[in-house]
């Protein structure tokens, strides 16, 4: 992740808004997956993606409104970076840096927890009473949101039209101005039920694949956040990855993967739009010794490359004992610390940087070839 927010934000909030904003997948990619010939859940397909957009839009305008406390993080680092700030107090930064991730992820949390509970009807979606104060309480409980009432916070829903009224036992979400969303809110939320890993994600991006099946994103929803030389950059080295069949595998949040002969590859992680890339030198002692011994008899330029690139310790101060810093390894006839096991580490990679990889990509297929043999 870049360590500093874009100076296009004015805080770290916004650039956490922005990104929800960006995730949206496009429909042109999430409707076609739908399998439905049912206008009415496709209007509510197109109708939720717009109520996002513009609830996200609102939310960058105007964060005070909806209790996210812009600037707060900021004022705590006063001037200094965020890794200067973890290595000099990590509970403390950890503390005031989840307080904007729990704010500013409530009101999408909210719609996601609430519509799995609900019943569309002609009046918006209906909850029972006791399931609805349960979502609440859900939603609310972090120490993170104690500041303000989680009433308050669903309330400010209401700058969107999106309002909360009792009906005797039920609660009846409604919104005059987009009557329509509710019923792809509710399918949606649903299909994530059983997908722990990429349920609340699928919702809030809109995916509607999820909504007839267990979805995991695919590579165009994926990489459809990244621009120009990046997007450049992913579609090559996925196609030079196809070439040895090796498929794009979601790991986790904006992460992908890739395999060979059940070994791992290479990886990427796009979290807020950067294409940050990792190639594999090994995972233990055996996997990263032969890699040496490869990579010794290449041309120096090779060598110099993967030591340059190499995802060295920065002692971040991310490691959960802030005076340890990275694991140590043996590599090219000296130790060093790095980021976990032992890669080449590039964000953004540049053109001239391209056919390096490639190469770099090559080394470890014959050290999985070797290993397997």
């Amino acid at each position: 992740m870049p360590e500093s927010v874009p100076a296009q934000h004015p805080t770290f909030i916004h650039r956490l808004i922005w990104w929800d904003q960006r995730s949206l997948t496009p429909l042109s990619l999430s409707l076609p997956g739908l399998k439905t010939d049912d206008p009415a859940l496709i209007e509510s397909c197109r109708s939720l993606r717009g109520f996002f957009e513009e609830l996200l839009e609102d939310m960058y305008q105007n964060p005070e409104a909806y209790y996210m406390n812009p600037g707060e993080y900021e004022t705590y680092l006063h001037g200094r970076s965020e890794i200067e700030a973890r290595r000099a107090n990590k509970k403390e930064h950890n503390n005031v840096r989840s307080k904007c991730y729990w704010s500013q992820g409530f009101h999408l949390r909210f719609l996601y927890e609430a519509s799995r509970c609900g019943e569309v009807t002609g009046d918006g979606l209906v909850i029972n009473g006791e399931d609805y104060q349960g979502v609440a309480k859900q939603v609310g409980k972090s120490p993170y949101l104690k500041d303000v009432k989680v009433h308050t916070r669903i309330a400010a829903l209401a700058r969107l039209g999106l309002e909360v009224v009792r009906d005797g036992s039920n609660v009846i979400l409604s919104c005059a101005k987009n009557p329509a969303i509710f019923l792809a809110m509710m399918r949606l939320s649903r299909g994530g039920e059983a997908n722990k890993t990429f349920g609340q994600l699928n919702f809030k991006c809109c995916n509607f694949q999820q909504i007839q099946q267990m979805y995991l994103p695919d590579y165009p929803v994926i990489t459809h956040v990244l621009e120009g030389e990046r997007a450049q950059a992913a579609d090559r080295l996925n196609q030079y990855a196809a070439a040895y069949k090796m498929a794009p595998k979601p790991y986790g949040v904006w992460k992908v993967n890739y395999t060979y002969k059940g070994m791992a590859v290479f990886r990427f992680n796009i979290a807020y739009g950067a294409y940050e890339l990792y190639v594999h030198f090994g995972s233990d002692s055996a996997d990263l010794a032969q890699f040496d011994t490869i990579l010794r008899r290449q041309p120096v330029d090779l060598q110099n490359f993967c030591l340059k690139h190499t995802n060295y310790c920065q002692n971040c101060g991310y490691c959960e004992n802030p005076a340890v810093t990275g694991p140590k390894y043996d590599l090219f006839g000296r130790q060093v610390r790095t980021r976990g096991f032992p890669a080449l580490r590039i964000i953004n990679p540049e053109e001239e940087q391209m056919t390096w990889i490639e190469k770099v990509i090559d080394l470890r297929l014959e050290t999985i070839r070797a290993l397997k043999a």
